[in-house]
């Protein structure tokens, strides 16, 4: 079983100000903020357990500034 240091992206539609939820570290462009946990999941668990249950998805990276800002919390 594959396991993945699971990562987080959150999609808020509010996000105005830039601000994210405690412990949120928000994108480059300001519109998404990411999460890190450090539970040790496979996908599927990764994406029903803990994604759904906060309103996420699973992180995908689009830009090589926030690939390099996350790099270093991770």
């Amino acid at each position: 079983m594959t396991c993945l240091r699971l990562l987080l992206l959150y999609l808020f539609s509010n996000l105005v100000d830039s601000s994210c939820p405690l412990n949120g570290i928000p994108s480059s462009d300001g519109t998404k903020c990411y999460h890190i946990f450090s539970n040790t999941l496979n996908y599927i668990e990764a994406l029903n357990r803990t994604c759904n249950d906060i309103g996420g998805q699973l992180a995908s990276i689009c830009n090589g500034f926030d690939n390099a800002q996350l790099q270093g919390f991770v």
